[in-house]
């Protein structure tokens, strides 16, 4: 439809397009999760050069000094009204992607001289390290805030209800923009109204955790240990029991976080989908990858792909799992009871009357019949519903105290 109302009504992809084979690429810097965004410098014409730089909304503004308007006019914030025009963006930006689970994007632009541009570019070793990029990154023209619209299943909430009734805690570590993720926090109840304690940036982070902890070289990779049992029990009471939720987190905040938590003894797992997730993924106990919008390299890293991208089948994931460890005891609880029933009976048989109250025959139907049939079935039964609550620690037995008692009973 796009293609056929462009090509019978104007000619702007023809414009677009000629103008795009006009303009000569520059220098183009990369999005990444450190700088949060990118940008590219374009020839406009033969004279002019045009930036544009496009990425988190609060790492453009602070660079801004001009805005566009509705007529394409760009004015200065001027030195009286420049914070309250900063302010006055950054509510709306904020209020949107509160109420609609927007991830926002913003856009400014500069223009400048061809000959100025090469004089940056030569004066700064071609703007390749971040303390060059500055000069570029500096005096900008906001033009607009874009988002992208990730919406909430319905059945998150419900799913990470259940999780936290068997014991397990979800919290989320996200570099996404601070209003986007609080909204989804509070949506599926990690983040109660107004308690801010629970919430942190991931500059505020790592301003805590880095004194506390070191790198340990473990070959191919490394890991994150603490330097003292102080530095672990600051941790534990300033972030481990405090913070479900951390926004603008890098690579190394997430890999940090949960090298952390594994230190407490915690079986941590992570779920993650891009490139930005590997380090993490790897260091979990286990690592949890989105099977259609993963990329390869997070899906190498992990231990379990997720297929349906769905957040509710880490619930049915620990359903399984549990279900697992009670077939295992009902199999030897059943196993034991009729073993030891039919080994106490020949015992007192053979010493009270001599011979063995069952010949080979009977004893073998005992194994096929009473035996086996019923230890399959046990060993096959579907989960419940509902999640055990009760977890099963490393060190616990199959068989405690009150599984004895009912064999020996």
């Amino acid at each position: 439809m796009l293609n056929f109302l462009f090509n019978n009504h104007c000619d702007v992809p023809q414009k677009l397009q000629a103008k795009e084979l006009k303009s000569k690429q520059l220098t183009f810097i990369p999005f990444s999760s450190t700088r949060k965004r990118s940008l590219v410098a374009n020839t406009l014409d033969e004279e002019t050069v045009r930036i544009i730089v496009k990425g988190a909304p609060e790492f453009i503004l602070n660079c801004c000094t001009a805005v566009m308007d509705g007529n394409c006019e760009s004015g200065d914030f001027g030195e009286e009204n420049a914070t309250a025009q900063y302010e006055k963006i950054t509510e709306v930006i904020s209020s949107a992607a509160d109420d609609m689970y927007l991830k926002p994007i913003t856009y400014a632009y500069k223009d400048m001289a061809v000959s100025d541009f090469e004089a940056l570019k030569s004066e700064n070793n071609d703007f390749e390290k971040e303390e060059h990029r500055q000069c570029l990154e500096s005096e900008l023209t906001y033009v607009a805030t874009f988002y992208l619209q990730d919406g909430l299943r319905d059945s998150v909430h419900d799913a990470s209800d259940e999780l936290f009734m068997a014991g397990i805690n979800s919290r989320i570590i996200s570099g996404d923009y601070e209003a986007t993720v609080l909204k989804v926090s509070k949506a599926i109840g990690l983040k109660e109204e107004g308690n801010e304690s629970e919430a942190m940036s991931g500059s505020r982070f790592r301003e805590i955790v880095t004194p506390l902890v070191k790198k340990v070289d473990q070959g191919e990779r490394y890991s994150w240990t603490f330097v003292s049992d102080e530095a672990r029990r600051t941790f534990k009471d300033q972030i481990k029991e405090q913070i479900n939720v951390i926004y603008r987190a890098n690579p190394e905040d997430k890999h940090m976080f949960v090298a952390c938590m594994q230190e407490f003894n915690t079986k941590c797992a992570f779920m993650g989908e891009s490139l930005n997730d590997t380090l993490a993924l790897s260091e979990a106990k286990i690592g949890f990858a989105m099977g259609q919008d993963g990329c390869a390299a997070a899906k190498a890293h992990s231990d379990i792909i997720i297929l349906n991208d769905n957040y509710c089948s880490i619930r049915d994931a620990v359903r399984w799992g549990r279900n697992i460890i009670d077939n295992i005891r009902r199999f030897a609880q059943f196993q034991l009871t009729v073993n030891f029933s039919c080994i106490l009976i020949v015992f007192l048989g053979s010493v009270s009357f001599g011979s063995s109250p069952f010949n080979i025959i009977q004893l073998l139907w005992i194994n096929l019949i009473m035996d086996v049939l019923a230890a399959i079935a046990l060993a096959t039964e579907a989960p419940a519903p509902v999640i055990r609550a009760e977890r099963v620690k490393n060190k616990d037995p199959v068989l405690d105290s009150f599984m004895w008692r009912q064999i020996n009973s």
